[in-house]
């Protein structure tokens, strides 16, 4: 009888387990996917030379995958664009350095000429799954100058480089974040943006790394 019972507690603690831990399946693994508004054409390397019939769409981003973004053609043009997909949670932007402008709008993606006073700013944003958040480096001469009391500056030069970080977070947690991802812009060229004004029109953007919390990477290391 002894023996029976503990085997009868040995089941009823595995299937307690079944419950409390993750499914270890790991196509049942959160996932996130980071979008950019980007060259519709990979073959362009100088997007300087692309000429102005040059066609833009989202990609998603690929870790070691350099791509290029958008040009920043207009100081109230919101288009260095990023867009996201995490079912179940938020994702968060942020800009560590605070030398990436972001923002974010329910009006309008990438325009906010008319309704400025209703585009969210701040060197860290949010948005839900399917949402986005546009970004403009401190040189790239676009967005607003000042974002709580801090003047971006438009100092810049060829190779440099600005780093944002994206955490994905669960509704049930929204403290410790599921995934983390590392996300480098890097300025092309030093030239005048041909806009009339100090400020570097192209960036090339590349997905660094991509991590899971230590709720996942437990599994993770399981099934390696």
């Amino acid at each position: 009888m002894k023996y029976f019972a503990l085997f009868l507690v040995a089941v009823v603690v595995i299937i307690g387990l079944n419950f409390v831990l993750p499914d270890t399946d790991e196509s049942k693994l959160p996932e996130l996917k980071i979008s950019a508004y980007v060259f519709c054409d990979d073959t362009i390397t100088d997007p300087y030379d692309s000429g102005q019939d040059a066609k833009y769409c989202f990609k998603e981003l690929e870790v070691g995958n350099t791509l290029l973004l958008a040009s920043v053609n207009n100081p109230d043009v919101f288009n260095l664009c990023f867009t996201f997909e995490f079912s179940g949670g938020i994702i968060e932007m942020t800009s560590k350095d605070k030398d990436v402008q972001l923002s974010t709008s329910e009006l309008d993606l990438f325009n906010s000429d008319a309704a400025v006073n209703q585009r969210k700013f701040g060197f860290s944003m949010s948005c839900p799954d399917g949402g986005y958040i546009n970004a403009n480096p401190s040189g790239s001469g676009g967005g607003f100058k000042i974002i709580d009391e801090t003047i971006l500056s438009d100092d810049g030069y060829p190779g440099r480089e600005y780093f944002l970080s994206v955490s994905a977070y669960e509704f049930a947690d929204e403290a410790h974040p599921v995934i983390t991802a590392a996300v480098k812009l890097t300025q092309l060229r030093d030239i005048n943006s041909g806009r009339g004004q100090s400020g570097v029109a192209y960036y090339s953007v590349e997905l660094v790394s991509v991590e899971y919390g230590d709720k996942y990477q437990m599994i993770l290391d399981s099934l390696a």
